[in-house]
Parts: structure tokens; sequence; C-alpha cells
């Protein structure tokens, strides 16, 4: 992983969900003209590739998805298809929507195969790999709210751990061994100095993070017991924004737990207001003050550039 290259595809990122400044024809006449314009950046990124990394790959090789049709899940179908890959998204949709990989397909112009299952049903994943002829797995799928998992601590484990533990002992049985796992920047804590790096000590505060980092401890034990698996951890904090064409972004079920979704769904008058907590920070008016943040599709880029450079 030191080796590793990420190759940047440069784009504009909207905050929010769908484009709140564009009508119907509008966004359909901007996905129609992404469709060329991101079809030769896919050519570039794939000819970039191919002088990075010393075997050739096949054009059929198939990316696992876990959580593909959720937020991130769904930008990183994008740039796996605008790269040329073929892709098959796993989702059980218990946060997430069919509708936003209909949209990715129409944004590129591609196909993805779609399987409604759950991670923790190992057998179910097993036939998937072997049906769909899987050669890597991207796995994002997995509960993420901090504060539910503090109420529901035993359901983060069932769902991140052993779900995880079953996805790894599928692949193993089909023999695929090439997976990039989406972890948080919660392993971290509390911030012991800014900004943070991969030195910094770990020391998560909440359940949800402890799940992430029993899952990176396990799947480092993995690698040192079979060194010919191929794994990627990537730690980041919320991602924010949505794709530049505004049919795909961030639209969560029930009662978001991340700032974005709010502000937009005020901003669209699907709530009253946004309220701002804290009133002691050291800020000039008390409340917080956070300013990290990346695109999900830097994300995307992320897990594409850890899937194949090495």
């Amino acid at each position: 992983m030191d080796d590793a290259t990420i190759v940047s595809l440069d784009g504009p990122f909207l905050a929010g969900g769908r484009h709140p400044r564009c009508s119907q024809s509008e966004v359909a006449h901007k996905a129609q003209n992404l469709h060329a314009s991101r079809a030769r950046l896919a050519s570039n990124v794939v000819s970039h590739c191919t002088k990075l990394v010393e075997r050739k790959r096949k054009v059929s090789e198939m990316i696992l998805v876990t959580g593909g049709a959720g937020y991130i899940g769904s930008h990183v179908c994008i740039a796996l298809l605008d790269a040329g890959l073929e892709v098959v998204a796993v989702d059980n949709l218990c946060n997430s929507n069919k509708a936003s990989l209909d949209r990715v397909q129409s944004i590129c112009g591609r196909t993805l195969v779609f399987r409604h299952a759950d991670i923790r049903n190992e057998e179910v994943i097993y036939d998937v790999l072997r049906a769909c002829g899987v050669t890597a797995v991207i796995h994002l799928a997995g509960l993420k709210a901090v504060g539910d998992s503090n109420v529901r601590p035993m359901t983060y484990y069932e769902n991140n751990v052993l779900g995880t533990m079953r996805l790894v002992s599928a692949m193993k049985r089909a023999n695929v061994k090439t997976l990039v796992f989406s972890s948080s920047a919660t392993v971290y804590g509390i911030p012991r100095y800014l900004p943070l790096d991969e030195k910094h000590p770990l020391g998560p505060t909440n359940p949800y993070g402890r799940t992430k980092l029993v899952i990176e401890e396990m799947l480092k034990d993995l690698y040192r017991s079979d060194d010919d698996w191929r794994i990627g951890n990537l730690r980041y904090f919320n991602p924010v924004g949505a794709h530049e064409s505004g049919l795909v972004g961030e639209d969560p079920l029930g009662v978001p737990s991340n700032l974005l979704p709010f502000v937009a769904q005020v901003a669209i008058g699907r709530r009253e207001k946004l309220l701002i907590w804290g009133q002691d920070y050291d800020t000039p008016d008390g409340t917080g003050i956070r300013d990290e943040c990346v695109a999900p599709a830097e994300t995307a880029r992320c897990a594409y550039g850890q899937s194949w450079h090495w």
C-alpha cells in the first residue's frame, strides 16, 4: 500500500442531494452531456492505471460493492463503471433505496447487477461471488450512526463485525482475496493533535468506532495468516456533496445522522429549521466548528485506487 496511487477525476460536487436549482429537463440534459465527458475521463483513468499496474487487467473483471445502493456506494459504483469495470451491488436496503442504482446506470449509460442481500448471509454472498465471477470486493455495508451505536451496541457488532466475518469467509471460499474496507476516522478517538494522520494513536470512544477498529485488526490478522490477500482500509470522516448530475446524493431513510442532509432538507422545505447545538465552544458565538469533509466521489476514487494500485 505504500505504492498506492489514486487517480484524480476533477469536477464540482454539489452540497446535499438533488440539485435544487435545476429543473428536471435541465438535470436530464446535464446527465446526457455528462455521459460523454465522463466516458473520456474514464478512458484516461484506465490508460493511466495500465501504466501503473504491472499486470494486465481482464475487461470482464467484476467488482462486488457491499452497501452499493447507499450514498457512498452509489458514487463508488459510478467510478467503477466509468473506469470500464463490471459491478455487482449488494445491499439489504435498510437505509438506502434501489432507485439510486437506477440513476447510477442512467448516468453511466451502462448496467450493473443488483442483489438484494445481507452480508451476514454467508451462503448468499458466496453464491453471488461465484455466480458473478467477482474478482475484488469494496466493502461499504454497515451501520454507521454514532449515537445509535450507543443505544444498540450489540446490533452494531452483529451487523458490522459479524457481517464482515461472514463476508470474508465467503470470499475465502470463493478464492476472492482483494478487499477494500470502508473504515472510519472515528478509530482515532479524541484528537491529540491536528491534522490527524495514520501515526495518530487509535482509541475510538463509541461502539460504532470500536466495530471499525475490531474489523481493521481482524483484517490485519487475516493478512498475516495468508499474504495472498490484498487489503486496504480507508479512514475518513463524513463525506458530503453529491454527483455533479444532481441525480444521486445523500438522501437517508428516516432521520439523518449527519449534518448536510439536514441542511439540504431544510433548504428544500422538507424540514422547518436547522437546530445548531452548543454554546460553550471556544468559537466566536459558542457553537461548534467542524471543518473536515470529503466529497463522496473522492471516497470513490480512493476505493478505486486502493483496489488496484498496491
